[in-house]
């Protein structure tokens, strides 16, 4: 569950990068592109990029992957990206009960994995959002001297349900 959700976070989040039409309909944004070839070069740089050594795509992977091609995430973190992917469909399956102990390997794996929710969205911040946007809405990451403060951290609701799952579940 928290790796799809990262998945497709990010793949929301890239789309509406991308994206050149934006409609609001009910309150509810919805991304799209002006032209096929835009909608082409999306798919075929983001949700396509990476595939198995068999040369199947892998749409996780790949979002994964852009975001380790625009520097929001470094190849360790890609790493471990790619082993929550492998082993995610066993933990659905297999998923220890509650009572259960968890294996040490598999409790730093998703801390990690955690780890890096957070950075890939402060990094997200700092790399992309803060050049693209205004002065004005830059203005709350300036200093009394006007100078740029990076955010220390960031996270979003998503980060702190999984880390009290992880402290609950995990660690008790």
């Amino acid at each position: 569950m928290a790796y799809e959700q990262f998945i497709n976070g990010w793949e929301d989040i890239l789309r509406s990068f991308y994206a050149d039409v934006i409609e609001n309909t009910n309150g509810t944004m919805t991304w799209r592109f002006s032209s096929k070839e835009k909608e082409k070069m999306f798919n075929n740089n983001i949700l396509r990029s990476y595939k198995n050594p068999q040369g199947k795509v892998i749409k996780g992977l790949s979002i994964c992957n852009a975001l380790l091609l625009i520097s929001i995430i470094d190849d360790d973190d890609f790493e471990v990206l790619k082993i929550v992917h492998d082993k995610r469909n066993a933990y659905v399956h297999e998923f220890p009960c509650m009572n259960q102990e968890v294996p040490d390997i598999d409790k730093k794996l998703f801390t990690d994995f955690l780890n890096i929710r957070s950075k890939a969205l402060k990094n997200w911040i700092i790399e992309i959002e803060i050049p693209t946007n205004s002065q004005e809405e830059n203005s709350c990451f300036l200093d009394s001297d006007g100078c740029f403060v990076p955010p220390k951290d960031a996270f979003d609701i998503a980060d702190l349900y999984f880390k009290t799952l992880c402290e609950l579940a995990l660690y008790k």
